[in-house]
């Protein structure tokens, strides 16, 4: 009778430690995609501006050249 309370009450924890892992789990993912999206955003953006920037500089040295 005891032991079967106690594993009863052992599988409960299991059940409830695999919903807060997977929670955890599913959460960090979520978490570690919004910033690499922010990042990556960021990371365009700068890359976008910088060819911007390059093609400026090729154009003003076309200029100076003719």
């Amino acid at each position: 009778m005891l032991s079967d309370n106690l594993f009863k009450f052992s599988s409960n924890i299991d059940i409830l430690f695999l919903i807060s892992f997977s929670l955890f789990s599913h959460f960090s993912l979520i978490l570690i995609s919004s910033f690499s999206r922010i990042l990556g955003f960021f990371n365009t953006d700068f890359n976008l501006s910088h060819i911007g920037v390059s093609i400026f500089k090729a154009d003003i040295h076309l200029d100076q050249i003719s």
